[in-house]
């Protein structure tokens, strides 16, 4: 459904959650990313979480940024 159809119909919450193995890399770029896009296409019902399949990394910060994704984000305008 495109944004400008989203109006014509009784949309109901969306929720997408990104899951990877720790939560520290792969999801949270996902969830940034899909929250971009969703945004850019108007479409407000859906929520975008992201989570982890374990407790590996419980209390431990985000992975450092794989260069490669970070130019990506920054060529795409895409992040905090």
């Amino acid at each position: 459904m495109r944004a400008d159809d989203a109006a014509a119909y009784s949309v109901r919450p969306v929720h997408v959650e990104m899951v990877c193995t720790g939560n520290i890399c792969r999801s949270p770029m996902g969830e940034v990313i899909l929250r971009a896009m969703l945004d850019e296409a108007g479409l407000t019902h859906v929520a975008v979480g992201s989570s982890g399949t374990g407790r590996w990394h419980v209390g431990e910060g985000a992975d450092p940024p794989d260069g490669r994704g970070v130019a990506e984000a920054w060529v795409r305008r895409i992040g905090p």
